[in-house]
């Protein structure tokens, strides 16, 4: 970073403080819903694998009879709204794919999607990236934690990808420690009693990103995430934990040839997926292997000159849930829903 990163930083820390104190103090009024709210966040900008946990969160809710949305800013969306349907977000378009029947309501304005979401028949809304979204209201906040970079390098943006300081972590209810597979066991453990103690017992659980399938182009049927044991396969990603990807293709049994980490968000064009095959060819690959959110703008795109696969995953609990699904539970009856 340049030498400006550590003032800059200084001074987001301090507007963030600012901010926070408005709200705890009341100076700042949030806007409450008339039905109950459940945010899933993080503390650092992307990459800590959110989307398969507010998935978990929508199935939780339907298995136990509620009628859930999902309330996103919805990334690169106009602020026309709602719903930001000119321009939908790959995390739109993939939490509408996975949540078939489920509002998924793109809208910078979340207490309007909320609303919009309540008149499609919405009865719990699942606000996606909420965390320091405190404008609206929420009765249950589960904060998500990468345990391949739980806090960022330890710095506020822009030095590091903190968004707001590590002790802020008290202010949710739960926390989700995901990719708990993917990193040494002695460090999950010391990132767990650490989140315990920032929570003040509250429940901190494992869980693991399990691939789920494998999409292909043309609408055809999706195959199994095994089909890439033994297979040489080049993986293009543009998300904000690429590292987290290529481990979990690897742990698949696929033969990582190589791998090409686009930005976070990356609007992808042919020659980008041309570029990528071409470096795939060089080492040896005979696939091509994205992610579910980047498959979301490269299946339009035309055909690179290799098979191209999506990787679907989907977030599972390494330990009884319960705890969690306890709190699922409590947030929605305590409104009286």
């Amino acid at each position: 970073m340049g030498p400006f990163a550590a003032p800059l930083a200084a001074t987001y820390r301090a507007a963030v403080a600012v901010r926070n104190l408005a709200y705890d103090r009341g100076w700042l009024e949030s806007v409450r819903l008339p039905v109950p709210v459940i945010s899933v966040g993080n503390l650092t900008a992307g990459g800590t694998g959110k989307t398969p946990a507010v998935e978990w969160v929508v199935r939780r809710l339907d298995e136990i009879g509620r009628r859930p949305a999902v309330l996103l800013r919805g990334y690169g969306a106009p602020a026309g709204g709602p719903g930001g349907d000119d321009a939908p977000s790959e995390e739109t378009l993939l939490l509408r794919e996975n949540l078939r029947g489920v509002p998924v309501i793109a809208d910078p304005d979340r207490g309007r999607g909320g609303r919009e979401a309540i008149r499609r028949g919405a009865d719990v809304c699942v606000l996606d990236d909420g965390f320091q979204h405190r404008r609206l209201a929420r009765d249950l906040d589960l904060l998500t934690v990468d345990a391949l970079d739980p806090f960022g390098g330890g710095h506020l943006l822009p030095w590091g990808l903190l968004r707001e300081p590590v002790r802020n972590a008290r202010r949710a209810h739960a926390a989700i420690v995901t990719r708990a597979d993917l990193a040494e066991p002695a460090i999950v453990e010391v990132l767990v009693e650490t989140l315990g103690t920032l929570l003040e017992g509250r429940p901190v659980i494992r869980a693991v990103h399990r691939p789920f399938s494998l999409l292909r182009p043309g609408g055809a049927p999706p195959g199994r995430p095994e089909e890439l044991r033994g297979r040489r396969v080049f993986l293009a990603c543009g998300i904000g934990n690429p590292e987290a990807f290529r481990r979990t293709v690897a742990g698949l049994g696929a033969d990582v040839r190589g791998l090409r980490a686009f930005p976070d968000h990356h609007p992808y064009t042919g020659a980008d997926l041309s570029s990528a095959a071409l470096a795939a060819i060089h080492d040896g690959a005979e696939m091509l292997v994205v992610t579910q959110k980047d498959w979301m703008k490269v299946r339009s795109l035309p055909p690179p000159g290799l098979p191209i696969v999506g990787l679907r995953v989907a977030l599972e609990p390494l330990e009884d849930p319960g705890a969690m699904e306890a709190l699922l539970v409590q947030a929605v009856a305590g409104r009286g829903w």
